[in-house]
Formats: C-alpha cells, sequence, structure tokens
C-alpha cells in the first residue's frame, strides 16, 4: 500500500496541475466561472487584479460606464469587454497584463491565487482548461447558458471595528477620523475620488459608495442567477458586520442549497459571531481565514486597535466549540512591520498545536500574501541594511530553531490537526507532510526562500522615508511607539537621519 505522501503525490488533481502549469501557466478559471464584486461596489475581474495599475480589474461596458452592483445584470458583467480580452489572452497562451499579481508570485515560487484556482476548480468542481474552452468564442465571449458561475467573490463594503496600519479609510471605517485629522479631506479608491465631511464630531463620507450592499439590485441577481453556485468567499471591512450577509445565508438555508454550498471568510477574529455560527453549521463547508499578522504586542500594534488576548481565546474557542464542518486558518500577509514577526507565529503555533487551525491553509503553519499596497509597506521598500538584517534572522531561525525541531521529532511525527479524522469533514485531507518531518521541513523552508527572494526582486528603497513619516504621523495619533518594537529599523533610522 502507498503511503500519504505518495497518495498525495500521484492524485489526478496532482497531474492536471502539473500539465497546465507546463502547457498554459497563463490560464486561471475565475475569469470564466467567478463572479467578483468588490467593497466599493465596482465588478472586478478578480480582486487579485487592483495590483494592476492600468485598469485596477474594474469592469466597464461597451459605452465605458463602470459596471456597478446596483445597475448591471450578472449576464452583462460576465462578458464585459475587459473580461472578453482576459479570456482571449489566456486562451492563447498569453499572460495578460491584469493578472501581475500572480505573474509575480507564479515567478517567486508562491502559491498564487490562480494556482490555487485551477487545483480547487479541477478538485471540487470538476472545472478545467478544456471545459473553459467548449464554452468561450474565439474573441473570449462566454456563451452564457453553456457557462456555470462556481463561485462569488463579495467585498461587502468598509464597514469595520479596526484600523490597522496599512489599511485605507476604503477598507476601514475605522480610518476616517484618523484620515481626516492627519492626512486629507478625502481619498481615492482606485480611480474614484471620495470626499469626506466632518459632522457633529464624526467624519462621513459625501457619497457613500460603500454602502451599496444595502441596495435590493445586487442580492436579487444573486437569488436569480445562483443555481450552479458551490461557494461565496466574503471579505469587507469586517463581513461578520454586516445584516445583508445574515440575510443572504438565511435564503441559501431556507432553499436547501446551503448543504452543498462552501463558504470562505477573511475575519479579524476581534470578536466570535454566534448567531453567523448557527448559520455556518448549515453550510457544507466553512473556512474562516483569520487575519494575524503578528503575536502578543506586535499584533495589537499592526492591528490596532485589536487586543491579543482576545484574539488568542477566540481561536481556542472556535477550536474546540464549532463542528466539524467549521475550520480556520491563519492569513497572514508579510510587510515591513512583521518582516521577522513571522517566525513568532509558526512558534505560537506549534507551541499551541490546535486540532483545526490552518489544517486547510494553502500551505504549511500559514497562508502567506506579499503586502504590495500601501507600497511604502512593502518589504521591498527596505533599505539594503535591513533586508540583510532580515535575511540574517531568517537564516538565524532556520538554523537555532526550524531545523532542530524537525530533528527533533519522531520519523512518523503528524499534527494533532491530522488526527481529526477526514470522515468528519471534507476540509481535512491528506497533505504532503502528514508523517514526514522532513516534507515539512522542505514545504516551509521553501516558503522561506521564495519570501527573501521577493523581498530582494526589486529595490523600492526610495519609498522608505514615506514608511518613516507614516508610521510617526500615525504613533503620534494612537499614541504608540514604533521605537520600542523595532529596535533595529528605529536604531537605522536615527543612524540616517530620517
Amino acid at each position: 500500500m502507498p503511503d500519504i505522501k505518495d497518495t498525495y503525490l500521484y492524485k489526478p488533481v496532482d497531474l492536471y496541475q502539473d500539465h497546465i502549469s507546463k502547457t498554459n501557466p497563463s490560464w486561471c478559471p475565475l475569469p470564466f466561472a467567478q463572479m467578483a464584486v468588490h467593497n466599493s461596489g465596482e465588478f472586478r475581474s478578480c480582486i487579485q487584479a487592483r495590483t494592476c495599475k492600468k485598469t485596477k480589474g474594474i469592469l466597464t461596458d461597451e459605452s465605458g460606464n463602470t459596471m456597478r452592483a446596483e445597475t448591471h445584470s450578472f449576464d452583462q458583467v460576465r462578458n464585459a469587454p475587459l473580461l472578453k480580452q482576459v479570456r482571449k489572452s489566456m486562451m492563447s497562451g498569453e499572460r495578460h497584463s491584469m493578472c501581475v499579481r500572480c505573474n509575480n508570485e507564479d515567478d517567486a515560487g508562491m502559491n498564487s491565487r490562480r494556482r490555487n484556482a485551477v487545483r480547487e476548480y479541477y478538485e471540487k468542481y470538476g472545472y478545467d482548461y478544456w471545459k473553459s474552452q467548449s464554452t468561450t468564442m474565439p474573441d473570449g465571449t462566454l456563451v452564457i447558458d453553456k457557462a456555470p458561475v462556481y463561485e462569488y467573490d463579495i467585498r461587502l463594503g468598509n464597514l469595520c471595528n479596526l484600523k490597522c496600519r496599512m489599511c485605507h479609510p476604503s477598507e476601514s471605517t475605522q480610518w476616517y477620523d484618523e484620515w481626516f485629522d492627519t492626512m486629507f479631506k478625502g481619498f481615492k479608491t482606485d480611480f474614484t475620488a471620495v470626499e469626506m465631511k466632518k459632522e457633529n464630531g464624526k467624519v462621513k463620507l459625501q457619497d457613500d459608495i460603500y454602502t451599496w450592499y444595502e441596495q435590493s439590485n445586487f442580492f436579487d441577481n444573486v437569488d436569480r442567477d445562483c443555481k450552479h453556485l458551490k461557494k461565496i468567499y466574503f471579505s469587507g471591512g469586517e463581513p461578520t458586520l454586516v445584516e445583508n450577509m445574515y440575510d443572504m445565508l438565511q435564503k441559501f438555508i431556507e432553499s436547501g442549497q446551503a448543504k452543498n454550498m462552501e463558504l470562505e471568510y477573511n475575519i479579524n477574529l476581534t470578536n466570535i459571531p454566534r448567531r453567523a455560527i448557527d448559520l455556518w453549521h448549515n453550510f457544507k463547508s466553512v473556512q474562516l481565514g483569520c487575519s494575524i499578522d503578528g503575536v502578543g504586542k506586535y499584533n495589537d500594534y499592526i492591528r490596532y486597535p485589536s487586543k491579543w488576548s482576545k484574539i488568542n481565546e477566540n481561536i481556542a474557542w472556535l477550536d474546540k466549540n464549532t463542528g466539524p464542518n467549521i475550520n480556520m486558518f491563519n492569513t497572514f500577509t508579510w510587510q515591513i512591520l512583521n518582516a521577522t514577526q513571522v517566525f513568532d507565529l509558526v512558534k505560537w503555533q506549534i507551541e499551541n498545536n490546535w486540532t483545526k487551525f490552518n489544517r486547510c491553509g494553502q500551505s504549511v503553519f500559514f497562508s502567506m500574501h506579499f503586502l504590495h499596497s500601501p507600497n511604502y509597506y512593502n518589504v521591498k521598500a527596505l533599505p539594503r541594511e535591513l533586508k540583510e538584517h532580515v535575511q540574517t534572522k531568517f537564516e538565524e531561525f532556520d538554523s537555532s530553531f526550524f531545523r532542530p525541531w524537525i530533528n527533533s521529532l519522531p520519523d512518523n511525527f503528524a499534527m494533532k490537526n491530522q488526527s481529526y479524522k477526514f470522515s468528519q469533514a471534507d476540509w481535512n485531507h491528506a497533505q504532503p507532510w502528514d508523517n514526514n518531518k522532513n516534507e515539512l521541513y522542505i514545504q516551509f523552508k521553501r516558503k522561506m526562500d521564495s519570501m527573501l527572494k521577493f523581498m530582494w526582486s526589486e529595490d523600492l528603497s526610495d519609498l522608505f522615508p514615506e514608511f518613516v513619516k507614516m508610521t510617526r504621523t500615525q504613533d503620534r495619533y494612537r499614541n504608540q511607539n514604533f521605537d520600542d518594537l523595532y529596535p533595529e529599523i528605529s536604531t537605522y533610522i536615527k543612524k540616517e537621519g530620517l
């Protein structure tokens, strides 16, 4: 009998993914079988496309009008000119400029959204490259009645209870007052200018484009066009604060569709929405992507005003008190403020040995994303001396902690979450590192190497003074102190007179 690792390596999905990577690495199922709406209400070709400076992935109709959740039907959106261009490029094996983020992450050896989607759509929905061919015209037009939508990516406005350092008023209502008081009297959300006003001591938006989810048109579209739907991804803001989300879930439960649907969230874990948990238990699978960018005082600094003690408590509660269809994973975003704190996250997970936490992540310990915006938080913006410091810390972690920890494990080492019986939860499938400590080391070492490769791939150090300026401004407003937490970076800043 083959062991778990052999079974994993030779599954059909692995062979398929390898084939696509070799024959047409530009292809992705999302422009063919997903709908995406941004938190400001615009339909997007793909949320990842925000990195594309030219279009931000925003869809417009033939007249140049922005396609919004309140104004356009799903059928109109699916054959938007930009989507047709992207599909045509993909079918011919060409990389489209809209896909710059996945292109860069693929080149860095990361698990890009495209790579993950190729695998997921084949494994879960039986949807592959050849099916996309059969429903797409040569010019990229979809034959709508033969091309089902399997997933929705819904960013429900910007209502949030945190104002994370790297965030923006377009992503969080909590940012309004601080932005208005310390920065500008408005902001841009991609290509749209938003003006702010202060009334009775509280900052509001002149034209609040982020409350689009209060309109019924979008949800009428959902009700009408969801018969093939298999998964919804929710983000925000903080999606658990939005009432319409609960109404949508209740409708899926009442229709009987919920038991065949997956939900995935990006949440901040500052509270456990018990009402949501009651609803979630009716769905086939619920993945909670938990935004955790640092441990202890680093969390409290980066993701202000959250408290690490409460987040840690909530993870423990969820790990023990939710049904087998609910699981959690860490969506870690790498940036200057946690450039070396990443290792605290790894040690914290090892020490706690959770039952569920991070079992379903796309890779071991956390699903990692590079921070691209604001660009002055990007690790590429570190000066050379500080990049060398980061690399040294990576090497020290490997040699003094991670490799010795791996060596200390028994040959058949299994993480606790492996024992969460496969029969209990569809998400708990075999992983390549199960009962194989060397594979566990290889997987994470590969991730560390790709992070360093990304950091060194471009010199954006001319942006570092802007990082210093913004950090000082936020410290004064929030009564926090960067120097206490980041002595190495602080010493460099003082030495350079920044």
